[in-house]
C-alpha cells in the first residue's frame, strides 16, 4: 500500500475525543499507508494524547495557506467568486493536493470536512470519501438534501454501525447507489489491557467517559448513583469529560447531595482513561437520543471498557445493542430510565461472577469484531481501490452498487 497517498480531511486536529481517528491514521501508517492531515482549524483543547507522538503524516492547516480566488466561469453567476467558507479552504487545499500526488481523500463526519473534500475533489479530479458518525446524520440540523449530494459524489461511505448503514439508506437515495460500508470503529487490542478479575478495581466505583452534552444521559448516570446510594450507602462514581452541561451536572450533583460521591476529573488523556477503567467495577454508557435528534452512533469507550475487561450496563441507543448484546457481553437498559440502571449496576456490583462472564465475553467479541487492525485493513484496501481509478464519481459513469456492510 506504500504506493497509495491520502488526504485525511478533518474539521479540527487533533481533538481529544477522537481517538478513533487517531488510531485510525496510525493503523493506517503502520500498512505502509503515506498520509496527509488537511485540517479546518487547529486543536480547542489543550490536553492531546501522547500517541500522537507516534503520527509520522504532515499535518497541514488552512490557515497557514494563502487564500486562491477562482472566478465562475459559467452559470447565473458567472464572473463572480465562490466566497463561502467551504469554497476558499478547498481552494487552498487544491493545489496541496495536486503538488504532494493524493491519489484518495477521505473526511470523518458528514459535515464541513466532508464539504471541503468534496470540492477538492471536484476541482482535482482525486477521488474521496467520508465516514459517517452520529451527529453528521441523525441531529435535527442535517440537510438531507445536502447529505445526499455527499454520498452522490462519494467514491464510498464508510460508518460506524449497522444501524446508521439502515438509517442513510432510509434517508438516501444516493446511499442505494453509492457502496455503504459498515467499518466499527476499533482499538488495537494486541495492547489493550486483558479481561479478567482485576485486583486493583474498586468494588463500588462507577465509571462514566465522554462529553458532557445530552446525548450522554450523564444526567441520568447521576440520578441513577443517587437511588444506588439509597441501599448501598458505600457507592461512588467518576465522570471524565467536559462540555457545555457541566455546569448543569455540577448543580445536579449538589442537589442529590452527591458532590462527595461523585467525582468530575474534567478531560483526561486516552492513557489516563485507560488508568481508571482498572480502577472501577462498571462502566456506565446511559446514552439517550436528544431533542435535537442527536445521538450517539457507537461510542468507543464501551470498546475500550470492553477490552480492558470492565463490564458494561448501557442503553439501545442506535448500533450499541451491537456491541452490548443483553445478558452476553454487557447489560441493556432503557434509556432516560433512572431507576433500571440502577438496578443493572446494583446486580453487577452484587455479582462478582456475573461481572467476570460478561467481561471475558466483551473481551472475546471486541478481539473478534472491533480490533481496530482489521477496520485499518479493510478501509486501506478501499483506498486502494479508489485510488486505482485516478478519477472521481462526478467524472466518471456510476455503475448501480449494491450496499455492502463490511464485516
Amino acid at each position: 500500500m506504500s504506493h497509495v497517498r491520502i488526504a485525511y480531511v478533518l474539521k479540527r486536529f487533533p481533538r481529544l475525543s477522537e481517538t478513533f481517528v487517531l488510531r485510525e491514521l496510525l493503523e493506517l501508517e503502520r500498512l505502509g499507508l503515506d498520509l496527509t492531515v488537511l485540517a479546518l482549524g487547529r486543536a480547542e483543547e489543550t490536553t492531546i494524547h501522547g500517541d500522537y507522538a507516534r503520527l509520522r503524516a504532515r499535518v497541514i492547516y488552512a490557515d497557514e495557506l494563502p487564500d486562491v480566488p477562482l472566478r465562475v466561469v459559467d452559470g447565473p453567476k458567472a464572473g463572480a467568486a465562490d466566497s463561502s467558507k467551504e469554497a476558499r479552504i478547498a481552494r487552498r487545499f487544491a493545489g496541496v493536493v495536486r503538488a504532494a500526488g493524493i491519489s484518495h481523500l477521505h473526511a470523518h463526519f458528514a459535515t464541513g470536512a466532508a464539504e471541503v473534500a468534496r470540492r477538492v475533489s471536484a476541482e482535482t479530479s482525486v477521488p474521496f470519501s467520508m465516514t459517517a458518525h452520529a451527529k453528521d446524520i441523525f441531529h435535527e440540523s442535517v440537510s438531507a438534501v445536502a447529505l445526499d449530494a455527499l454520498i452522490a459524489a462519494a467514491s464510498f461511505v464508510v460508518t460506524v454501525s449497522d444501524y446508521n448503514v439502515g438509517h442513510l439508506r432510509a434517508v438516501s437515495r444516493a446511499a442505494r447507489v453509492t457502496p455503504v460500508h459498515r467499518l466499527y470503529n476499533g482499538i488495537d487490542t494486541s495492547t489493550a489491557a486483558s479481561g479478567g478479575a482485576d485486583p486493583v478495581r474498586v468494588p463500588d466505583r462507577i465509571l462514566g467517559v465522554g462529553r458532557f452534552v445530552e446525548k450522554k444521559g450523564f444526567d441520568v448516570f447521576i440520578d441513577a448513583v443517587a437511588a444506588l446510594r439509597a441501599i448501598r450507602p458505600t457507592v461512588g462514581a467518576t465522570l471524565i469529560g467536559t462540555g457545555r452541561c457541566e455546569p448543569a451536572l455540577r448543580a445536579r450533583l449538589a442537589l442529590r447531595g452527591l458532590t462527595d460521591a461523585v467525582t468530575m476529573t474534567g478531560a483526561l488523556t486516552q492513557e489516563a482513561v485507560a488508568a481508571e477503567m482498572k480502577t472501577h467495577a462498571v462502566l456506565a454508557v446511559p446514552c439517550v437520543v436528544g431533542a435535537d435528534g442527536d445521538r450517539d452512533g457507537l461510542p468507543t469507550v464501551i470498546i475500550e471498557a470492553m477490552a480492558a475487561g470492565l463490564p458494561v450496563v448501557a442503553t439501545p441507543v442506535t448500533g450499541i445493542p451491537e456491541i452490548v448484546r443483553h445478558g452476553e457481553t454487557g447489560l441493556i437498559v432503557p434509556e432516560r430510565s433512572p431507576l433500571l440502571l440502577a438496578e443493572a449496576l446494583d446486580a453487577l456490583l452484587s455479582h462478582p461472577a456475573l461481572r467476570a462472564r460478561l467481561a471475558a465475553a466483551g473481551r472475546m467479541l471486541v478481539e473478534r469484531e472491533f480490533d481496530a487492525r482489521h477496520s485499518a485493513r479493510r478501509l486501506g484496501e478501499l483506498f486502494v481501490r479508489s485510488s486505482a481509478t485516478g478519477v472521481a464519481p462526478a467524472h466518471r459513469p456510476r455503475p448501480r452498487v449494491q450496499i455492502e456492510a463490511v464485516r
